[in-house]
């Protein structure tokens, strides 16, 4: 379990992308293993790969390397270290694939690296246990809908994600109008409502290859599915 620690601000700035350790994080009242795996997220945000990569993966672990089971949490003093990846992000015209796993991605981080993202030739995007929330959701929206050339898209967003019908509706117009997506996977995003379910599916036709799970379908879930194949 994940504790997302106190609301007691740490005495650093805001603006600037230095490295708080994880005595500090403890401090505030995040237990060990998460503290570390802020600091190492910090250092990995500035020295995660170099010019020739075409590939980038975040993945929480522990100062020994270990992998940290659960959502790493956000805070504020986060900001500067997700600007300063997508600056970096920006000058690498080689990366194709962004692998983001299990670190809270709330709209202020979507807002600094989905531009980012727009601005390198990507193809595979892969963001799960990312506790996007349907703001967060309208945001991924927009940004595939105005990315031409992602080609696999992999989402597990959290339980809270597609939450309305206005969420559905945006990320399956976004989908369906899309040239280039082939490959699509929704990892608990809240899809167990039928009718949100259908409205998403409403956009999947043009896909080659779909996955949708842990969204705890029901029975009139499963209806929908089953009239989408047919």
């Amino acid at each position: 379990m994940i504790s997302s620690g106190q609301n007691q601000p740490l005495r650093r700035s805001t603006r600037l992308a230095t490295i708080i350790p994880a005595s500090n994080w403890m401090s505030i009242g995040y237990d060990e293993d998460v503290a570390e795996a802020m600091e190492r997220l910090q250092l990995d945000l500035q020295n995660l790969y170099g010019d020739d990569e075409s590939s980038v993966s975040l993945l929480p672990r522990s100062a020994e390397g270990d992998e940290l089971l659960g959502t790493l949490p956000h805070h504020d003093l986060l900001l500067p270290h997700w600007k300063k990846f997508a600056n970096v992000l920006r000058g690498r015209p080689n990366v194709e694939s962004v692998q983001i796993f299990r670190v809270a991605l709330p709209p202020p981080v979507l807002g600094v690296i989905l531009p980012a993202l727009l601005a390198i030739p990507l193809k595979d995007l892969f963001m799960v246990g990312n506790d996007f929330g349907g703001a967060g959701f309208l945001r991924l929206a927009s940004f595939v809908k105005e990315n031409s050339g992602l080609r696999d898209l992999s989402i597990g967003a959290g339980g809270n994600a597609i939450n309305s019908l206005d969420v559905a509706s945006a990320f399956s117009d976004a989908i369906g109008n899309h040239t280039s997506l082939e490959f699509l996977h929704l990892c608990d995003c809240a899809l167990d409502d039928s009718s949100r379910l259908s409205r998403v599916l409403d956009g999947c036709t043009r896909l080659r290859h779909i996955a949708i799970t842990k969204n705890h379908f029901g029975s009139e879930g499963a209806a929908v599915v089953a009239n989408f194949i047919g």
